[in-house]
């Protein structure tokens, strides 16, 4: 009997993610490693976050900061179980918050005077994102 439930592993705070919500990227899985996400779990007991973001994300895998890969699967996790939206939209959403954030910090460290353009663009941002999560 499969598990509502995969393995995240190396990490201590994201032990699991539910299993629907990857299962659906297993071709990702076999992109990426060459292996399915049930090998995956059987060889090696799961993913790492950083592995399961890519394959979330329907992209190759590139190294990123534990941190953050924990905390986009905490987000996505959350988002799937509340069934707000899907995955894909879920991660598009971590996508644009990511953009929304680099632009005020960009602001806030002088690199860009505030403009009536960058204030537009971060409310079409969270507006779309508002939208999403409908």
């Amino acid at each position: 009997m499969t598990s509502f439930i995969y393995p995240i592993r190396l990490d201590s705070e994201v032990k699991y993610i539910p299993r629907a919500m990857i299962t659906p990227h297993d071709e990702q899985c076999v992109a990426n490693h060459g292996k399915s996400l049930d090998v995956m779990e059987q060889s090696y007991g799961g993913l790492t976050p950083a592995e399961a973001m890519a394959i979330l994300e329907d992209r190759e895998f590139a190294r990123m900061p534990l941190s953050v890969a924990r905390r986009r699967l905490q987000e996505m996790s959350v988002v799937f179980m509340h069934g707000r939206t899907s995955p894909s939209d879920a991660a598009h959403v971590n996508s644009r918050l990511e953009t929304i954030v680099q632009r005020l910090e960009h602001m806030r460290d002088g690199h860009t005077v505030p403009s009536r353009t960058i204030f537009n663009m971060v409310l079409e941002d969270v507006a779309m994102i508002r939208r999403i999560l409908k």
